[in-house]
């Protein structure tokens, strides 16, 4: 995965993610939980009514939220932390080593 390969979309609320995803289609989509106005889980929920082969990251402050039950749709749950191995990890293998 280089920089020079990548292309990246930062839309600022669930529903924007939402329409993004349907025009750009992602090689991974990173959520947050808390979201303005649709939240991280409600958007992927409809990313996986939309596609389940797109791996969703939910990438946030809240630990707490990984015993939800819907965050089990998600093929990762990152805690933030300033320490960004497990986050870099984690995406490679998403993209399959990309």
């Amino acid at each position: 995965m280089s920089r020079r390969d990548t292309r990246w979309s930062w839309p600022r609320t669930g529903s924007k993610a939402l329409n993004k995803f349907d025009s750009f289609r992602p090689d991974l989509v990173t959520l947050d939980v808390k979201m303005p106005g649709l939240d991280g889980l409600e958007v992927l929920q409809r990313i996986r009514e939309k596609s389940a082969s797109v791996p969703v990251l939910l990438l946030t402050a809240f630990g707490e939220f990984k015993q939800d039950f819907t965050t089990w749709a998600s093929d990762a749950y990152i805690v933030k932390s300033h320490d960004t191995k497990e986050l870099k990890t984690t995406v490679r293998r998403l993209l399959g080593g990309k």
